[in-house]
């Protein structure tokens, strides 16, 4: 079992302001004192890191995820034991294709991309996907028509790890008219669902429950109170015990955390930004939170997949 150190969220709208003029002072003098630091070891070329703005997260550059050549990778998730990496990609044909990364433990290197076999990549075109914890239920984005504005949530399922994903039917109980769909998280045993829905400038984080892995989903409203987004890109990752989350605005990384699972998150705080030039199109973590991967585009519109570490002491710690 873990016990989570959580960052200290002002009530106050005092108190808030001198944690935020506190956070972003040591941030102009990480910048000033620490600037090779906030590079990390990097040698070759330039990734993104994060400045030190959370007493609980602090993430370090480690290293590129090596990808297949002339493949793009768009967007992907972790599994829920961080060991399988599921990446929507674009081959060299310029088609999307629904890929698996593998690592032997949680602090290894992932290789070996392999396909995911099956009606998931003959028959559509997966954009976004997430996978819940014994990874035969993947919940995926398509589009018919190859406009964001026709993007939909769609289940695909199998009984176990052996066989293809063909079995495959649209989340037609949660879709509306005139409005897209992006960027899922299911949870781990499969019975909730975290997502993005738009309608031109409105964006909005929703979230679904049903109660068996065997009924549709019903939507339950918006994960987060009073958040306004900033930008085209809204997405949302949680812990594992679903009481934390994550939301990636932009280049703005936002923190929440929730004691009660049947009410939504307070406001996020904004707790860190992503400062690089290129464009971070989305993020994912391990359960606890403790690695992120980033799918990262440069200015040169080169696609990455980057591996950070959490290197705060006060995350988590250990108890029996």
């Amino acid at each position: 079992m873990y016990l989570k150190v959580k960052p200290k969220l002002s009530l106050s709208v005092k108190s808030l302001k001198l944690q935020m003029k506190k956070i972003y002072l040591l941030a102009l003098l990480s910048l000033i004192f620490s600037f090779t630091v906030l590079l990390g070891s990097i040698q070759d070329s330039f990734f993104p890191n994060f400045l030190i703005k959370s007493e609980s997260y602090d993430y370090k550059f480690i290293e590129k995820v090596d990808f297949k050549d002339n493949w793009k990778p768009l967007t992907g998730q972790l599994s829920r034991d961080g060991l399988h990496m599921y990446i929507c990609a674009l081959d060299n044909q310029g088609s999307h294709r629904l890929v698996q990364m593998k690592r032997s433990s949680n602090f290894g290197r992932f290789s070996g991309m392999k396909l995911i076999n099956g009606q998931i990549n003959e028959r559509f075109n997966p954009l976004m996907a997430t996978v819940n914890y014994d990874n035969n239920q993947i919940v995926f984005v398509h589009s018919a028509t190859n406009r964001e504005a026709d993007n939909r949530l769609y289940l695909a399922s199998r009984t176990n790890p052996l066989q293809s994903f063909n079995d495959i039917r649209p989340l037609n109980e949660l879709h509306s008219s005139g409005y897209a769909f992006k960027y899922p998280w299911i949870s781990a045993d499969g019975l909730r669902l975290y997502y993005t829905i738009q309608s031109g400038s409105f964006l909005e984080l929703r979230y679904a429950e049903r109660n068996s892995t065997r009924d549709n989903f019903l939507e339950r409203g918006p994960v987060v109170d009073g958040f306004d987004k900033i930008s085209n890109n809204l997405s949302a990752q949680l812990s594992g015990d679903e009481k934390e989350i994550f939301v990636l605005s932009g280049q703005n990384l936002y923190y929440s955390v929730r004691e009660d699972m049947e009410k939504p998150f307070p406001t996020p705080l904004k707790i860190d930004e992503f400062e690089v030039e290129g464009y971070v199109n989305s993020i994912t973590f391990t359960n606890d939170f403790d690695q992120m991967i980033a799918f990262y585009a440069n200015t040169d519109f080169d696609l990455e997949v980057l591996h950070f570490k959490n290197i705060s002491e006060t995350q988590i710690s250990s108890v029996e």
